[in-house]
């Protein structure tokens, strides 16, 4: 039986770091059914670690302790054993982190077959690039989760066997939980199929993580401002749906932070005949709940990409209301043919999410069925990206 080792789970305090394990897991064990998987897990939660459990019973899971990649038995055994190491989703090769290297290079020491899965690349440090672009030759494939970081590694000269376009893992995920997003909902009187999900982002540290410039702890004017001008346009869409369909709001948070930063930014600034048509959890929320309460909403409207992700993969019309700060992941939506909902919100004021939210109400149909499309569209490239998976372990297709 071959092996696979998948190196995923980059934080639990983002509901899309968590969902790039179970989306990928799934698509593994649709079209390799007859490998074994085991997962490293370089962050992870005892909640976390049941809801995996729950849904992949098969899999083996090993809880990184640490920062080394091998300290525990579990760890080197997964190691040598692997036909193939593949790291997951995520941006763990940019210009707004150090790489750690030291995965790629274990594979090349042991001869070891190594890809790395939907990931996006938009800059390499200057130190480093020659030995990033080295290490990646080395690989037996690289999927870009977006066209802009498949054509940023051409231009590097970067040349695995293959190299190609493959979706982010998070469109697998299909992990829900309906008992606890229909309390949600029974809680907060939002009834399905009624309300709009909108998910703010904002310069502001993540809790108990080390800064980093994308979560800084230390917020400059030009930060402070760049918070408020995004506020205010994700008010303006709050008020606008609000006063054009009288259906309710959710404030959606994809990353932990979030929570209290949405009522801070989003929910207090609201005229109080706005505010009692918007709501929020009080607490962060699983992804299993997320996902099935994303499910139910009419549409949505988010800066992170991970809660369209979970949309789309649901058939809810998503507009991803970006802002290329952020890097360049967000070009994964156009890619899968859903370029009138990706918007910079740098570029694009309130007033045009508005009327792409109006014709979403007018015919939600017709809008499912564009995010139906889109899915199809990731389940064939997948389906094409993991038959070389298979190629690459030997399997006859």
């Amino acid at each position: 039986m071959k092996h696979v080792l998948l190196h995923s789970g980059w934080q639990t305090t983002n509901i899309g770091d968590v969902g790039h394990t179970p989306g990928t897991l799934r698509f593994i064990e649709q079209h390799i059914p007859e490998a074994s998987v085991s997962v490293l897990l370089h962050d992870w939660s005892e909640s976390v670690l049941a809801m995996l459990r729950q849904r992949f019973p098969r899999i083996t899971f090993i809880p990184r302790e640490g920062k080394d990649y091998r300290p525990m038995k579990e760890h080197v055994s997964a190691f040598e054993k692997a036909d193939l190491v593949i790291q997951n989703s995520g941006m763990l090769y940019n210009r707004f982190f150090q790489p750690d290297l030291r995965l790629m290079q274990m594979c090349i020491e042991a001869r070891k077959p190594f890809g790395l899965y939907g990931q996006s690349f938009d800059g390499f440090p200057n130190d480093q690039k020659t030995e990033v672009v080295e290490l990646f030759n080395h690989a037996s494939f690289i999927y870009c989760r977006d066209t802009l970081s498949l054509q940023f590694l051409r231009s590097c000269e970067v040349k695995p066997r293959r190299l190609a376009f493959g979706p982010d893992g998070c469109f697998g995920t299909d992990l829900r939980n309906e008992e606890g997003a229909n309390e949600l909902l029974q809680k907060l009187h939002l009834k399905a199929g009624e309300y709009l999900t909108v998910t703010l982002r904002t310069n502001s540290p993540n809790k108990g993580k080390a800064e980093n410039i994308l979560n800084p702890a230390h917020l400059s004017a030009e930060l402070i401002a760049e918070n408020d001008r995004w506020a205010d346009q994700l008010r303006a869409v709050i008020i606008g749906w609000v006063l054009n369909t009288g259906r309710p709001v959710l404030l959606a948070p994809e990353v932990e932070k979030e929570v209290e930063m949405a009522r801070t930014y989003l929910f207090d600034p609201l005229p109080h005949a706005i505010q009692s048509h918007v709501v929020g959890p009080e607490t962060f929320w699983d992804l299993d709940t997320a996902a099935s309460i994303y499910a139910k909403a009419r549409a949505m409207v988010a800066m992170e990409p991970h809660s369209c992700i979970l949309g789309i993969g649901a058939h809810t019309p998503s507009i991803h209301y970006y802002t290329p700060k952020h890097g360049q992941k967000a070009e994964m939506f156009a890619d899968i043919g859903l370029h009138p909902w990706l918007l910079d919100i740098e570029e694009v004021q309130p007033d045009r999410v508005l009327d792409t939210l109006s014709k979403i109400d007018q015919d939600p149909e017709s809008a499912r069925q564009s995010a139906r499309q889109a899915m199809e569209y990731v389940e064939k490239t997948t389906a094409v990206n993991m038959q070389w998976i298979r190629k690459v372990l030997g399997l006859t297709n």
